[in-house]
């Protein structure tokens, strides 16, 4: 379970849960405006890749939309998808599957994979059959998107308006087991089979998919992982939403305008900053010394984690309490 962060942390540092994060007033930088764009425009077409650094934000990013697929509305009170939105908030089942928590022992793998799946499954309410990874994951999209056309037929919706493409599917660290093993060429591939079966079978029920997003470090380009799902759409290189992930300057100067001051009466009193140092040069500073991204070759993002522990560190300092280790 998801640790609370205590009231005097506003900064939710290692805090990847969107509803925790609001449910406790964190710092959380409204990146939904973008998302709704990723969700209504390049998602309904195909399947998406986004590729990010480590602890840049890809598992809150998931996060969101999955709470969003599942209509928690009143989580989202103020934020730019709510404007967009307003009263049509349709409800979608979600498979969410975090590579990184599945044993990337060729020798488990499989097993490991299955159980995650399961685990969905029994979340969702269902009963899985299938005995290994490939044919579970199907049979879970099949069994999902039957059963919420059901539903929503039971609630009164027409017929000729019901579509089968309403299961939502979200997959984080999809390269994990494979870096793991990258050092191990017969590992590698005992691994890149598996995944080629389990994505050719996501494929197969293509017809059935709402929305598929995929994130990751790195793109796999010579095992041809995605050879399986035909069209996948990288969005990692494009300009719409290369800060969908991480903090810009300008998100620096409104999530975070009240902490600014505080953070540069600590840092003048550190050293750190000359007594007459401004705002202005204290988001300067912070933009030289965390250095950022840029996937567009425009824009600008810092890694989240840094900008949060900057924060909660010279927040704490000023309100005379110790902070902890970010990490």
């Amino acid at each position: 379970m998801t640790e609370i962060p205590k009231a005097e942390d506003p900064f939710g540092v290692n805090v990847e849960s969107f509803e925790v994060i609001m449910d406790s007033r964190s710092v959380y930088v409204d990146k939904t405006g973008l998302i709704h764009d990723l969700i209504y425009g390049k998602g309904l077409k195909v399947p998406i890749f986004l590729s990010r650094p480590r602890r840049f934000g890809k598992t809150l990013l998931l996060d969101t939309i999955q709470t969003i697929f599942e209509g928690k509305r009143e989580l989202f009170s103020g934020l730019e998808i709510e404007r967009r939105l307003g009263s049509k908030w349709d409800l979608f089942p979600v498979i969410r599957i975090p590579f990184n928590t599945i044993e990337s022992d060729p020798a488990q793998f499989s097993e490991s994979l299955l159980l995650e799946i399961k685990n969905n499954a029994l979340f969702n309410g269902i009963s899985l059959e299938a005995r290994n990874p490939s044919n579970a994951i199907a049979e879970l999209i099949l069994k999902l998107s039957m059963r919420h056309q059901s539903v929503r037929q039971q609630n009164g919706a027409d017929r000729n308006i019901l579509n089968k493409r309403n299961v939502v599917l979200l997959i984080d660290e999809y390269d994990f087991p494979l870096i793991e093993n990258i050092g191990s060429q017969k590992e590698l591939e005992t691994i890149r089979l598996m995944l080629h079966k389990f994505y050719s079978s996501i494929k197969g029920r293509s017809n059935f998919l709402r929305f598929v997003l995929i994130a990751g470090i790195t793109k796999f380009r010579q095992i041809s992982l995605f050879s399986s799902m035909n069209t996948v759409c990288d969005i990692s290189l494009d300009k719409n939403f290369s800060t969908i992930c991480g903090f810009t300057k300008q998100d620096i100067q409104s999530s975070f305008s009240q902490y600014l001051d505080p953070a540069l009466l600590a840092l003048r009193q550190n050293g750190k900053l000359t007594p007459n140092s401004t705002v202005d040069d204290l988001i300067d500073n912070i933009i030289k010394w965390y250095n950022g991204y840029s996937w567009d070759g425009e824009s600008e993002v810092l890694n989240p984690l840094s900008v949060l522990s900057f924060f909660k560190e010279n927040h704490s300092k000023i309100i005379g309490i110790k902070p902890g280790h970010p990490c």
